[in-house]
């Protein structure tokens, strides 16, 4: 009985050693309070679904200098072929860049229909004196 105790507990300490061990190694990513929205020293990542096909597409504009836009990328879903009405999803990654706090304004529209009903996030970014994010609340 001690003995399938030991092996228990050994088994425990091994397998919690070797997730601490990966997290230590990948890097810890922080979520904010939306899924979509990540960050992780001195970047901040937007997943978005997207659409441009039908002609909607995220414009964005940074209000603040503490953060600016790094790059962006978008990557249809798998199996679309280019089609008409199939959707992929948007990254979108910023760079913190001073001491301060920056909003990310995005909207999800067709720029040619003003359109009151759009889809808009805020993203709240706050930076350390480095850089590093610190805080990142979606609106």
């Amino acid at each position: 009985m001690r003995r399938k105790f030991t092996r228990a507990i050994t088994g425990i300490l091994i397998v919690s050693m070797i997730a601490f061990i990966s997290v230590a190694a990948l890097g810890c990513t922080t979520k904010s309070n939306d899924s979509r929205i990540k960050y992780s020293g001195k970047v901040v990542t937007a997943k978005l679904g997207e659409n441009p096909t039908t002609g909607y597409e995220w414009a964005v504009s940074i209000e603040g200098t503490s953060l600016r836009a790094l790059d962006d990328k978008y990557v249809q879903d798998f199996g679309g072929g280019g089609k008409s009405g199939v959707g992929g999803t948007h990254t979108f990654r910023f760079e913190g860049m001073s001491e301060g706090t920056a909003y990310v304004h995005m909207v999800y529209e067709r720029w040619w229909e003003p359109n009151d009903y759009n889809t808009r996030i805020v993203i709240v970014v706050e930076t350390a004196a480095d850089g590093t994010i610190t805080n990142v609340v979606v609106k």
